[in-house]
């Protein structure tokens, strides 16, 4: 039998990333959340809605790691917490916050502060494209999830070996990381 065919969505270019993120205005609370959602994206690799179940416990700023149970595998997952990464989440959390007794770190701007819903990432990535005038036409791939991708296509242009890939992006078995390989053209 012929194996079914997967479809290999593109990733953001650097110039394309450039754009999204200057254009995101910090100076609002909502600009805060939405930088630092998409810094976390772009830096950690993490799912959308692992990126919205964070909570201040899964911050550990003193050995500058993220740990979370992952919601589609339910695995555990611990990543670095790089320095800008952590930046742009401080920046939201002491700025750009509601004030709340809520473990979540990502709240919604408006009472009641609960966590987000699960389309608060597409929102976010769409308003970001919007601003940024880049071009996204539906079905085309430049979706929240193709951060995602672009974490993974560049470990593995910056020749990071595919199982350190894999145990990056959470991914259950190694084939799955292999659809990466695809969006690196020199490779």
């Amino acid at each position: 039998p012929i194996p079914k065919r997967k479809k290999v969505l593109p990733c953001f270019s650097k110039e394309e990333l450039d754009s999204l993120f200057s254009n995101i205005d910090t100076s609002t609370s909502l600009g805060k959340r939405d930088y630092a959602i998409m810094k976390i994206a772009i830096g950690t690799g993490l799912r959308g809605i692992d990126i919205i179940n964070l909570c201040f416990s899964n911050i550990d700023w003193r050995t500058n790691e993220i740990s979370i149970i992952q919601h589609k595998t339910n695995k555990q997952l611990i990543l670095p917490l790089s320095a800008d990464v952590g930046n742009a989440l401080a920046d939201y959390i002491l700025k750009g916050r509601p004030n709340s007794k809520s473990p979540y770190i990502f709240l919604k701007e408006k009472r009641p502060y609960e966590k987000l819903k699960k389309g608060a990432t597409a929102n976010a990535i769409k308003r970001c494209l919007s601003n940024a005038d880049v071009v996204h036409i539906a079905g085309d791939g430049k979706s929240f999830h193709a951060l995602r991708r672009t974490f993974g296509t560049e470990l593995v242009k910056s020749k990071v070996p595919l199982p350190t890939v894999s145990q990056l992006l959470g991914h259950s078995t190694m084939d799955t990381s292999r659809r990466y390989l695809a969006l690196n053209d020199d490779m």
